[in-house]
């Protein structure tokens, strides 16, 4: 007698935690292009760094905003922001994409976590090995138009081609991978929190996770910033803005797999 094949379970969604200084977008997709794409979000100063109210039930959030399902009033454009990435339109052995630019002044980084719906897989930070990063070398400025999907696809195909591409950073680069055409760019992840600009000092991240009065948009104590450095020979922070783009707009992508089974 046959038996019907078994379809394969569907993966729990993916929970996102993110904020970048200055503007970023995120998205998920396979190896060669977003599937989905949520708009840029183009911050400064609190609306980067300050956590927005905790909600529920009896606690509604204020001027109408939506309780999401992180139990924070996120749709305040406060601190990091919450994505829900749906475990049954995620692309199997795909990846999680957050495109960002900076406005070349003060201080730029990304940081964020991504967790399992269901609590099945590992938490997988910023600053984790398994993140890679190309720049562009298209210079964005908070002031412009956002990257188009189209555009945004354009460059994630530059990316692939490594070293024979237009990109600045020659393609893909991460602790993972062996590309590394100049061989002073990096993936840089600020490891020592004490090295953090003072201006990182208002994050919403816990200082201990189990703090019962964190809020839901608590980024988690193990997170850590992380950028492009050009050149990683010069001295200077990848971090602190020399005025200069610096190879940005930057990609950042994360396989999959890393949050649901790693």
């Amino acid at each position: 007698m046959n038996r019907p094949d078994t379809p394969p379970p569907v993966p729990p969604d993916v929970y996102v935690l993110l904020t970048a200084d200055n503007a970023y977008g995120f998205g998920y997709g396979s190896n060669a292009a977003l599937v989905d794409y949520f708009e840029g979000v183009e911050d400064g100063g609190d609306n980067i760094f300050v956590c927005s109210n905790a909600c529920d039930a009896e606690t509604p959030c204020p001027n109408a905003v939506e309780c999401d399902i992180f139990g924070t009033c996120n749709g305040d454009r406060r601190g990091p922001e919450t994505y829900v990435v749906p475990g049954d339109t995620a692309p199997a052995n795909g990846f999680l994409y957050v495109v960002v630019w900076s406005d070349e002044s003060v201080t730029q980084g990304l940081i964020g976590q991504f967790r399992t719906s269901d609590g099945s897989g590992a938490v997988v930070y910023t600053g984790s090995p398994d993140w890679q990063v190309c720049a562009t070398g298209v210079d964005i400025d908070p002031v412009d138009a956002d990257p188009t999907l189209a555009e945004i696809n354009a460059q994630i195909a530059n990316c692939n081609m490594g070293a024979t591409g237009p990109t600045f950073s020659g393609g893909w680069l991460g602790n993972e991978l062996g590309n590394n055409p100049s061989g002073v760019m990096e993936l840089s992840v600020l490891t020592n929190v004490a090295d953090e600009p003072p201006q990182f000092a208002p994050l919403c991240q816990a200082d201990d996770n189990s703090d019962p009065t964190r809020t839901g948009d608590s980024i988690d104590a193990e997170a850590r910033w992380m950028w492009f450095d050009e050149d990683n020979t010069d001295g200077t922070s990848a971090f602190q803005s020399n005025g200069m783009p610096r190879g940005d707009f930057l990609i950042f992508r994360l396989p999959i797999d890393s949050v649901i089974f790693g």
